[in-house]
C-alpha cells in the first residue's frame, strides 16, 4: 500500500475535511487537478508536506484518481482503481461550474470565482 494511501486511511476526520473550510486557499492546487474536466469533481482533499494537496478526483465517467497539486501545478496522478474511499469522501463536491441551483459559489480574495461547492448529486 503506498504511503500517502496508508495517510489517507488514518487522517482524522477533520484533517480530511479541511479542504471545505480553506477551498480559496487550496482553490488553485484543486482547479489544476481538475485541469479542463469541466464535469469532473474534486470529492475530497488532505493536506501533504510542503504545502501540497492531495485531491481525489471523480471524472464524468466515475473514475476515481489521486492528483496530488502545489500551488496551480499538478506534480502526480494516480488512478485509484478499486481502492477503499477516504474518509468524508464523496459528501461534498467541488466543481468549476455550477451544478445546481443551491450549489455554494466559493470567491477569491478578489471575487473572481474559484469554483462551486455542492453535494453529490450537484455536480
Amino acid at each position: 500500500m503506498p504511503i500517502y494511501l496508508s495517510l489517507l486511511l488514518a487522517t482524522p476526520v477533520a484533517a480530511q475535511e479541511f479542504w471545505t473550510r480553506e477551498l480559496p486557499g487550496i482553490a488553485p492546487s484543486l482547479r489544476a487537478c481538475l485541469g479542463t474536466e469541466a464535469r469532473a469533481s474534486v470529492v475530497a482533499a488532505v493536506p501533504l508536506e510542503g504545502g501540497r494537496v492531495l485531491a481525489r478526483i471523480r471524472g464524468a465517467d466515475g473514475e476515481r484518481v489521486d492528483c496530488t497539486a502545489l500551488g496551480d501545478r499538478v506534480t502526480g496522478r494516480r488512478p485509484v482503481g478499486i481502492a477503499p474511499p477516504m474518509v468524508g469522501e464523496d459528501e461534498r463536491r467541488f466543481t468549476l461550474e455550477r451544478g445546481c441551483v443551491d450549489a455554494r459559489r466559493v470567491d477569491a480574495a478578489d471575487g473572481t470565482v474559484l469554483g462551486w461547492i455542492g453535494y453529490p448529486g450537484c455536480g
